[in-house]
């Protein structure tokens, strides 16, 4: 055997089954020009062998670029600048000890600089590095041993720092912190700063118990758990306290998720407590081989042999080449699935396939028929078998003993539902599945540690199967109860022993029971052993120390506390007299000792007084004392109190001294010490300092504007603070706005201070600007909540007008271009948008024939120099006619400015056509009003009376209220007349103006109109030209002709309804009374109604009382006004639930003086209810300022029946005293006729009835003045 030939097989073997290690590298670099100076803002992008791009970023100021988190592989690096030119890297990756590329200098030239570069130098093959093996001495393979380090088991290190608040949310200073560890062993205490704030470091990563007590704000208990691996700092923890004991729960970071080295059961504790972390090994995967045949054939299908066979790898490198047999046949054998390119060539003739793999379950691709052709051919895709499913059984998971635990594996991957069954088994068959075939089962965990291993396999069609595991820990998760017996006790000989476990808990559940017994020292006896707090007797007499036990249970664990109570005989206090001592602002008490030398049979008495020194008396900062203290006899030291104001102030330290006066000194005598200073500490947190709002809102005329600053409490300190105007501020310092310094200053004892700002009032129309302020830097204080203020400047200069340069202009039909210019009276910052329209009445032209004009809006930009204007073109026709007028007009309120007085352009297009020739031969016009010729207004007709009595009928149709002006000429003596649609005289000319022709100007409503002409002999005869034009002037008859049709709506006294629309089409409406009300009608008779004062009615959402129902506006206005009709799916009649009940109201009033009369009252009457039926009568108070002035009835068709006479009304409606102003009004759901009786408060008044009649239920009412005569 040769093997030498041998070794170098399995050599290549060995070297081409060697994989790449996955390292993460990073590329540090600079970029320079060809001059050597760095390249800002280059584009780097970095690519993969097969040019994928994996990351890109921009060049510093400096030149310098820095790519992390990079995969050890082989890349391009591209470096374009647009200036500087360009460069390519080739960067080369080694199998293992890739390191970082820190100092990479890219050069960058026009042509494209090229260079090559790699993650550290290439690694030598040893026994330590990872390679392929060498060969020893004869060609044997080289053994490679190599040492795995030990696994050192780390302790973490955490810590805890958090914050000490109370209930109020304020911090605790000086609350002592104590960390204790599952076992009650303590491991560090500490306090709180005056912030509140405590911070535990160096600690070892196990279960804690932090305790946490201040004697005025209560108590804390925080449980802390560790985790087996992945701890990390608790940095924000936040404990409150309280008088209860407050219970919190807290973990060293999230609960990390189990993987696959860290499978297994619950996590055992180390020595000491730590937690220890377990790894498994993983099964060798089974490694899959496929294979790949087919046949070639031509075109005319015969085999095709010596075909190319080429198959690559994702990368493009060769994998297989080879060439077709005589029959056409190819195959290829043991592959590894993967994903493929197979190209199949025969001189210009190509196939392309892309081959795709599956994670498992490939499945060789066999007998692939090909046909060559010259045509191109579309790459094709095969797959390695179809796709397999995928298991999934689920993650792992950890459960408490006693829960019901849900495996569920419908989560597998079922692509084209090729899954035909599921099947799970626990793997150590230490439990049985119900019914292993379904995908999702349940089951109870057991009430001990174990740990489940289940394997569910996904099987598909012929050998497909997938398999997955998953992990089911069990272990006892209960948090063990925690036992407190309480402090150390001392008590005196014969005083009773409470032992109180009250406080003891169980984090996640419930205390079950409690048992005390005594460990040590004379025996006590109790009624009750199992209770948390206990009474203890004992009758001893001597001194001793007791010690007893506690133990808490819980459903699973239990817990062991003890406490130990002194039993001690206690004598007189003995305390020390001292020349200084201090004492906190907040205890209220200080106590000042005094004592004598030795016992004295006699009472010793003496003189104290206090002075102030920087503490002030008389209750200020304390009590003042001057007064005899006694020391009884057999005593040698007292105490007495004096009293210290704990006030709320932040303040310095205060001193005062305590003096013995000698002279007053009784059965004693004065020692060495005869004065006490006493130094009171102040405990009061700094004031906040903040504005006393987070914005105003001013007008730019305000001129100075005052900003006020206010401190949360006075300070016995100077306090300093400073302010900034933030970049988000709209307004420009200088332009908009002054402000002076930076810094405002409280002395001690001032709360406020104010900034002045200066508002510059400039006269452009601007937007709203503002000023942020933010307070910063504060002194001997803190920043409030209302650290920020926004000053909103309102701009006050009115909005330019708009104008038009030029009223009137002309132009022959040959001038086709034509432009009209509008300017703003001032410029403006906001754009200014306005409507324009060709007007309907004076335009005689006409569009798309005369003129190419479309309604639109025309805008003029943002500053200056406020100028815009319209285009439009003028047609040249080649017919001989009038010069026509096109009127162009600007339409409704312009957006960000008024319409100015002149907005109103008259072009006049002048005819330059030869005149055509005119002759007579007769007219067909119709002599009636069904045969009427149809004539427009601006047009000219000619006419002729052919026979005695002959009569012409013209028929014109106006869209808009317009005066019209209709004349003839001719020498014929002919009159007219003109008649609405139902044929009534509107208006005629009988020669009053001219002895053959007639002329008539009037104001006509939209519809359809007839002029008829005459002979003013009976038998006359006779030729005319008839002329019908509009007034090209503003006509005042035609506007006040809209206005009266619009005023039979408003009056004072009546109900309007205002509907709303909300996003959803739907709508509601609002009740409006009418106080006053005003109307203005422009020159393109759009109509702008407010009523009260404010309120702006739109036409087209308005609706108004019309023939006893209520009516939108807008529609029965469509023809008068030019206001655009935009109901939007409002209804034309208001539904009756959105109104009212119908109204009676009024006022009464004195006969001869007018005045109105206080107090009368005022009774409606009607005809009986039926039984069962109840009156829906109500009654209304009017309030101060409600009025009911005029009224009048809603407008309804007059009667077709005389009003029938009642004589008696059997039934009161309702009742009601009139006011100061004498007013009165009654809602009423009767209809019919009703009786309003009046009466006067006083007897010298006769009493007035008035009968009314009520149609409807709703939206009906009745206003009148009840006038009582005198008698």
């Amino acid at each position: 055997m040769n093997y030498k030939r041998l070794l170098n097989i399995t050599l290549v073997i060995i070297l081409s089954s060697y994989a790449y290690s996955s390292e993460e590298v990073s590329i540090v670099g600079v970029v320079i020009d060809s001059k050597g100076k760095p390249v800002k803002k280059a584009d780097v992008e970095l690519l993969t062998a097969k040019k994928e791009k994996v990351a890109d970023t921009k060049t510093a100021k400096d030149g310098t670029f820095k790519l992390k988190d990079l995969k050890a592989q082989n890349y391009y690096l591209n470096i374009t600048s647009k200036k500087k030119g360009s460069a390519s890297v080739v960067i080369r990756a080694w199998p293992s000890g890739n390191i970082d590329i820190k100092d990479l200098k890219v050069t960058l030239s026009e042509k494209g600089g090229k260079q090559k570069s790699s993650f550290g130098p290439k690694p030598s093959l040893s026994d330590n590095n990872v390679g392929p093996p060498t060969l020893q001495k004869g060609g044997a393979l080289a053994g490679r041993q190599t040492k795995k380090p030990p696994k050192k088991v780390e302790s973490e290190t955490v810590s805890v720092a958090g914050v000490v608040i109370d209930s109020k949310g304020k911090p605790v200073k000086k609350a002592d912190v104590e960390l204790l560890t599952a076992k009650k062993e303590k491991v560090a205490d500490t306090k709180s700063d005056k912030k509140g704030t405590f911070d535990l470091k160096d600690l070892k990563a196990q279960n804690y118990y932090l305790n946490i007590t201040s004697k005025k704000k209560g108590s804390a208990t925080v449980t802390i758990r560790a985790w087996p691996s992945g701890n990390i700092d608790i940095k924000d923890l936040k404990v409150t306290l309280s008088e209860k004991g407050e219970k919190q729960k807290s973990s060293f970071g999230p609960e990390p998720t189990l993987s696959d080295d860290k499978i297994g059961a619950a996590p055992d504790l180390q020595k000491g407590g730590a937690l220890a972390g377990r790894q498994t090994k993983k099964p060798p995967k089974k490694v899959e081989k496929v294979s790949l045949s087919g046949k070639v054939l031509n075109k005319k299908g015969k085999p095709e042999k010596k075909a190319k066979i080429l198959l690559f790898d994702e990368n493009y490198n060769p994998v297989e080449e080879l060439e077709t047999n005589k029959e056409g046949l190819f195959s290829i054998e043991k592959l590894k699935p993967a994903n493929y390119s197979l190209t199949i060539s025969r001189k210009k003739k190509l196939v392309k396939f892309k081959l795709k793999s599956w994670p498992k379950n490939n499945q060789s691709i066999k007998n692939i028929d090909v046909t060559l052709t010259k045509e191109k051919q579309k790459e094709k895709t095969l797959t390695f078998g179809p796709e397999p499913p995928q298991a999934n059984a689920g993650p792992d998971e950890e459960f408490a003993y006693e829960k019901i635990v849900t495996i569920d594996g419908s989560k597998s991957y079922n692509p084209n539902s090729i899954i035909q069954s599921y099947e799970w088994k626990e793997i150590s068959e230490k439990l049985k599945v119900q019914d292993p075939t379904k995908p999702i089962f349940d089951f109870q965990s057991p009430r001990t540690d174990q740990t489940f291993e289940f394997e569910l396999t996904v099987r598909g069609p012929g050998k497909i199967i997938d398999k997955d595991t998953v992990k089911i820990i069990v272990y006892n998760k209960n948090i063990f109860p925690i036992a407190d017996a309480g402090e150390e006790q001392t008590v005196d000989l014969n005083e009773p022993i409470i032992l109180d476990g009250s406080k003891s808990n169980d984090p996640d559940g419930e205390i079950k029971s409690y048992h005390w017994k005594q460990i040590s020292g004379e025996k006590v006896k109790s009624r009750n052993w199992k209770q948390s707090v206990i009474t203890l007797k004992t009758t001893s007499t001597l001194e001793d120390t007791l010690a007893f036990e506690l133990m808490v249970e819980d459903k699973y664990n239990s817990d062991l506390d003890t406490v130990v109570v002194y039993v001690v005989d206690i004598p007189e206090p003995l305390i020390l007299l001292t020349s200084s001592s201090s004492a906190s602002e907040g205890i209220g008490t200080a106590k000042i000792s005094l004592g004598v030398s030795a016992k004295s049979g006699k009472i010793a008495s003496v003189h104290a007084k206090t002075y102030d020194s920087t503490a002030i008396g008389n209750s200020r900062d304390y009590t003042t004392i001057d007064k005899i203290i006694s020391v009884p006899a057999g005593k040698t030291r007292i105490t007495f109190p004096l009293n210290i104001n704990n006030d709320n102030i932040d303040e310095y330290d205060e001193t005062l001294i305590i003096k013995i006066i000698d002279t007053t000194v009784t059965n004693a005598n004065t020692g060495a010490t005869r004065t006490h200073m006493l130094t009171i500490i102040d405990d009061d947190l700094p004031p906040s300092v903040e504005f006393l709002s987070s914005n105003t809102t001013v007008s730019e005329s305000v001129g100075r504007h005052y900003l006020i600053l206010t401190l949360s409490n006075q300070s016995g300190k100077d306090i300093s603070v400073n302010y900034q105007v933030q970049s988000t501020s709209s307004a420009m310092l200088d332009q908009d706005y002054t402000i002076g310094s930076g810094t405002s200053y409280f002395p001690a004892g001032k709360t406020r201070d104010t900034l002045d700002i200066l508002i510059i009032n400039d006269p452009i129309d601007e937007p709203r600007q503002t000023i942020v302020l933010a307070l910063n830097q504060p002194v001997n204080a803190s920043i409030g909540l209302k650290s920020m203020h926004t000053v909103k400047i309102n701009d006050d200069d009115p909005p330019p007008y708009i104008y038009i340069d030029n009223e009137k202009g002309s132009g022959l039909e040959s001038d086709s271009s034509q432009f009209i210019a509008y300017s703003l009276s001032s410029y403006s910052e906001k754009e200014v948008t306005v409507n324009y329209r060709v007007s309907t009445y004076g335009t005689t032209s006409r569009k798309n024939k005369d003129y190419v004009l479309e309604n639109g809006t025309m805008i003029i930009p943002a500053g200056p120099p406020g100028k815009s204007g319209i285009s439009f073109t003028v047609i040249d026709d080649k017919i001989d006619e009038y010069d026509e007028l096109l009127i162009i007009n600007l339409v409704n309120e312009p957006e960000n400015a008024t319409m100015g007085t002149l907005t109103r352009y008259t072009f006049t297009i002048i005819d330059n056509d030869d005149r055509p020739t005119l002759e007579f031969s007769g007219d067909d016009h119709g002599n009636e009003f069904l045969a009427a010729t149809k004539i427009k207004v601006g047009s000219t007709s000619a006419g002729i009376i052919e026979l005695g009595g002959d009569i012409d009928v013209f028929r014109f149709d106006l869209k808009y209220p317009i005066t019209i002006l209709t004349k003839s000429s001719g020498n014929t003596d002919v009159f007219a007349e003109i008649l609405d649609n139902a044929g009534q005289l509107l208006a005629s000319d009988d020669n009053s103006r001219d002895t053959n022709n007639f002329m008539m100007k009037l104001p006509l409503l939209p519809g359809p109109h007839f002029l008829r002409v005459k002979h003013y002999s009976y038998d006359g005869t006779g030729d005319y030209v008839l002329t019908l034009e509009s007034s090209e002037m503003y006509d005042k008859q035609a506007d006040d002709l809209i206005l009266n049709k619009t005023q039979q709506y408003f009056h004072p006294g009546h109900i309007i309804y205002n509907a709303q629309t909300d996003k959803d089409k739907s709508y509601y409406v609002d009740r409006i009374q009418i106080d006053s009300v005003s109307y203005t009608l422009d020159s393109k008779r759009f109509i702008t109604i407010i009523v009260n004062d404010s309120i702006v009615i739109n036409p087209s959402h308005c609706y108004v009382p019309s023939n006893g129902r209520y009516e939108n506006l807008g529609i029965i206005q469509k023809n008068y006004i030019s206001n655009p009709l935009d109901i939007g799916g409002l209804p034309q009649y208001l539904p009756e639930e959105y109104l009212d009940n119908s109204l009676v109201f009024g006022v009464v009033r004195d006969y001869r003086t007018r005045r109105p009369i206080f107090g009368a009252e005022i009774r409606v009457y009607a005809a009986a209810t039926p039984s069962r039926v109840a009156s829906q009568t109500n009654l209304i108070n009017l309030a101060d300022g409600e009025t009911w002035d005029g009224g009048n009835r809603l407008p309804t068709k007059r009667a077709l029946y005389n009003v029938p006479k009642i004589n008696s009304y059997p039934e009161e409606k309702g009742r009601r005293i009139t006011g100061l102003n004498g007013k009165f009004a009654i809602a009423v759901q009767d209809t019919g006729f009703l009786l309003i009786r009046a009466n006067a408060p006083t007897n010298n008044y006769r009493v007035q009835e008035k009968k009314i009649k009520i149609r409807n239920k709703r939206g009906d009412f009745y206003g009148t003045d009840i006038w009582l005569i005198p008698k």
